[in-house]
């Protein structure tokens, strides 16, 4: 799972089918020169400039609106206030979803950059229409035991595949905010 999220949202490298087999949301802002905010601190102003970079594009829809981020920066986002000394995290340990800025937050160690699937690198924050991610699945997850004895290991092997599919439908409706330091 980390390395399809990472794969889908976070390498910076072309697309080749085996290492990197999708072009990454990342790499689709890169290649249009957009929505990417690099920096070494995060900020309750470059949090709002991220959110706002979406909110003037055409595909802006606060329903559909959701931030991914890499969990290294939890303790970051739940130190920071507002202008009047408020949390902007809102409810981070509770039983509801966390949001900022009202939007909810998810967060997944896919979200740094990397050279290729599963790799590691600067962590972000991403704002994004979530209907412009889109998630393919070939199948459900299919399972096959092995009929072979392991009469040495007392082991029955047991192989697991998913097929799975990732495409950024328009750069325009996300934002990433990427921590380089």
């Amino acid at each position: 799972a980390r390395n399809f999220d990472n794969a889908c949202l976070g390498v910076n490298a072309d697309a080749n089918g085996t290492t990197v087999p999708y072009e990454s949301v990342y790499r689709k802002l890169h290649n249009q020169n957009q929505g990417i905010i690099q920096s070494s601190t995060v900020t309750f102003a470059q949090l709002n400039n991220l959110l706002s970079i979406i909110e003037q594009g055409p595909y802006f829809d606060p329903s559909k609106i959701a931030f991914i981020a890499h969990p290294s920066l939890m303790a970051t986002l739940r130190g920071l206030v507002d202008n009047q000394n408020r949390p902007i995290l809102v409810d981070p340990l509770g039983g509801t979803t966390p949001t900022l800025f009202g939007y909810p937050i998810k967060y997944t160690f896919g979200a740094q950059v990397s050279t290729v699937a599963g790799g590691s690198g600067h962590p972000f924050i991403m704002a994004a229409n979530t209907d412009l991610l889109i998630n393919g699945q070939r199948a459900g997850i299919e399972t096959q035991v092995s009929r072979d004895a392991k009469f040495d290991t007392d082991g029955v092997l047991l192989k697991v595949r998913a097929r799975r599919a990732f495409k950024c439908a328009d750069a325009d409706g996300i934002a990433i905010l990427e921590k380089t330091a």
